[in-house]
């Protein structure tokens, strides 16, 4: 004699946590995309600000950026929509660009408004410390007045001389470079950009010398 099984209430219990595991990975993904986009763009302080539209879902303008040449985009994107722009990068992050001196002054002028994003603090952090160009808020306004009589209008005179003592350094190095057999860089000019008589220099390889 066969012996019954209870098949069908164990295949609804299993269908029911599949359903469930189902709704719960939905909704984590619908509250992922509802912040990284929709609320995103609502609550963005500069999103009054015209830009490119569509990218990538996920990585924004960011392919196009790399794909494009140096500044190339960007210049483009200027004529599009003028000095200041925004647009997106990975997982939705929107960033706004401005060549306008007058908003780069006000920018720079108000660091308490405009901090730095935390991934570039945290570069240039581990490069140069918790300096002037580093620091936000009390700390910055701080390091400013401490460093505010280094730049007064005697100060700057008083140090003329040593510029330009280390331009004419800088000049005898690159022309000894040019004139030397030595290899300054290692990838060859660019076809469009020799010029007789000059030779193409790698400056970063020289700056810890």
């Amino acid at each position: 004699m066969l012996s019954s099984f209870p098949i069908f209430p164990i295949i609804t219990s299993w269908t029911q946590i599949a359903f469930t595991f189902l709704g719960v990975i939905g909704t984590i993904l619908l509250g992922v995309y509802l912040s990284l986009w929709p609320y995103r763009e609502y609550t963005l302080p500069f999103r009054n600000l015209d830009g490119p539209k569509g990218g990538h879902l996920l990585f924004g303008q960011f392919p196009a950026i790399i794909k494009a040449g140096p500044s190339q985009l960007q210049s483009r994107w200027m004529g599009e929509f003028g000095m200041t722009y925004r647009y997106r990068l990975l997982f939705g992050a929107h960033r706004f660009f401005s060549a306008d001196p007058g908003a780069i002054s006000y920018i720079f002028g108000h660091p308490d408004i405009f901090p730095k994003p935390d991934e570039l603090r945290s570069g240039l952090k581990d490069m140069l410390g918790n300096g002037v160009l580093v620091a936000e808020g009390a700390d910055h306004k701080r390091q400013r007045r401490a460093l505010n009589p280094s730049f007064s209008g005697p100060a700057v005179r008083d140090m003329i001389p040593i510029f330009f003592d280390k331009a004419y350094d800088l000049k005898d190095m690159l022309l000894n470079m040019i004139d030397s057999e030595e290899e300054t860089c290692p990838t060859p000019c660019k076809p469009e950009d020799q010029v007789t008589g000059a030779k193409k220099i790698d400056v970063l390889r020289y700056l810890g010398q």
